[in-house]
């Protein structure tokens, strides 16, 4: 199946929105694996980036990324320039290595993220919960990250989402409320990132 990478990552009009929408689980460099060591993911972090233009554009860039992991953000970024992102790829590496890796439409952030970094250093192949698809299979409507957070009264506030600081807090606060509902792992993908946009 092939999909065309157009979209951004923020959600602030209906455009954007459907783009959002179109998500990669039939991605070529995405396999579905089984249950893990683990009988429940509890050594997870969230990825959450803001991005300027299309990712196969050529003035695509990051222009934030936060990892937080439950008590501390991790990683947390501002970035002006396109290559800002190359001065921390070894630390990204290192802990999307260490981690699950949760997001809300997770294959944005890693595509991005490849994008951004690939060839400058060697990723290690990353396992994923897409709270997105989560909750889709769920029957929980609406689907958006603002509306999933007000629905289990999570201790976020609406207006600081879209960014990345706010939204990787977030998600981690989802999947910690889904994972109490479902056995997340069965949705664990693994990614190769060095290797998604090729």
């Amino acid at each position: 199946m092939l999909f065309t990478w157009t979209s951004q990552k923020s959600l602030k009009n209906p455009i954007r929105r459907f783009y959002r929408r179109i998500c990669v689980y039939a991605h070529p460099r995405v396999e579905s694996v089984g249950l893990t060591e683990r009988s429940q993911v509890d050594a997870y972090v969230a990825l959450d980036v803001e991005t300027v233009g299309a990712l196969r554009a050529q003035r695509f860039h990051i222009t934030e990324l936060a990892v937080y992991d439950g008590d501390s953000f991790l990683i947390d970024l501002e970035l002006e320039n396109v290559e800002d992102i190359l001065n921390y790829s070894g630390k990204l590496s290192e802990t999307l290595g260490r981690f699950h890796v949760c997001g809300h439409n997770i294959m944005f952030d890693l595509c991005a993220v490849a994008r951004a970094v690939g060839g400058v250093v060697e990723f290690p192949t990353v396992r994923v919960i897409d709270t997105l698809e989560v909750a889709r299979t769920l029957g929980l409507e609406p689907l958006g990250l603002r509306s999933l957070c007000a629905r289990f009264e999570l201790d976020v506030d609406p207006e600081s989402l879209h960014t990345a600081r706010a939204d990787a807090r977030a998600c981690w606060l989802l999947l910690d409320v889904l994972k109490h509902r479902v056995h997340v792992d069965r949705y664990m993908r693994t990614v190769n990132l060095s290797r998604l946009l090729t």
